[in-house]
This record gives C-alpha cells, sequence and structure tokens, in this order.
C-alpha cells in the first residue's frame, strides 16, 4: 500500500486522452474517490496516481493482472508531462498500454491498495515586516 503520496502537478497543461479502461475499475474508483478524504474527481485521481507511478512512489509488479471486465473509452484531461512521464515508466515496465496501466491503477486504488493524502506547503501574504503607510 502506498500511503501520503505527494505528486506535485506542476504544470497545468492538460491533454484529453481516451483511454479504453475497465468499467467496473473506472466506476470503483469513482465511488471511492468521491467518498474518500480527498474527494477529487476520478479523472484528478487518475493523474495524481499517473503522476505517482511515473515519479516512482507507486509500483507495479511484474505480471500484475489488468483491470477485470468489459472496457469501455474514458474521456479524461492529464497534464502532458505526467502522462509522458508514466508512458515512459509503463514501457520500462512492460505494461502492454497506457489504458491498461490506468486501469491496473483504478482497480487498485478502488481496490484500497493505494490510499491517497493531499499536502499542502508555501508561504501567502507580504513578509511578516508591517511597513508603516505614508500620511499615518
Amino acid at each position: 500500500m502506498v500511503s501520503g503520496v505527494n505528486a506535485t502537478l506542476e504544470r497545468t497543461v492538460r491533454t484529453r486522452k481516451e483511454p479504453w479502461i475497465s468499467h467496473a475499475a473506472w466506476d470503483e474508483a469513482s465511488a471511492r474517490a468521491s467518498s474518500d478524504s480527498t474527494h477529487m474527481t476520478v479523472t484528478r485521481t487518475l493523474e495524481v496516481l499517473l503522476a505517482s507511478y511515473g515519479n516512482g512512489a507507486i509500483t507495479i509488479k511484474p505480471g500484475t493482472p489488468e483491470a477485470p471486465g468489459t472496457t469501455g473509452r474514458h474521456v479524461v484531461n492529464v497534464d502532458s508531462a505526467v502522462w509522458e512521464k508514466a508512458e515512459e515508466q509503463r514501457k520500462r515496465d512492460g505494461i502492454r498500454s497506457m489504458a491498461a496501466l490506468c486501469g491496473i491503477l483504478l482497480h487498485a486504488y478502488a481496490k484500497q491498495n493505494i490510499s491517497l493524502t493531499v499536502q499542502a506547503a508555501g508561504t501567502i501574504g507580504e513578509s511578516p515586516t508591517r511597513t508603516e503607510h505614508p500620511g499615518k
């Protein structure tokens, strides 16, 4: 189980993809995503899963079966860099296609073999030193 995945989606150039994914995996992952603590759509969940896979936070053992059930086209808009990095890793891992990878990841997420957490960090506002305005 992968816990505390910290996938950074820095670029927002998203490309429309239409992978053929198991309906069962899609529907089950969608149900989990909407009730999970992250409350993300299944498309955003898939993007985080692909980013985490491409960054090495999720590994898929050789011989892992593809998601069961009939497949259908699902439209997703995914960050281009995330898709490309996951595709490079998929080829190294010998997974037959991006559609198969998406199905495997969504199926594993739906079966709770992968968990997502959302983290935020940063600085907001001006420096803590207060500057007086002229005339006050």
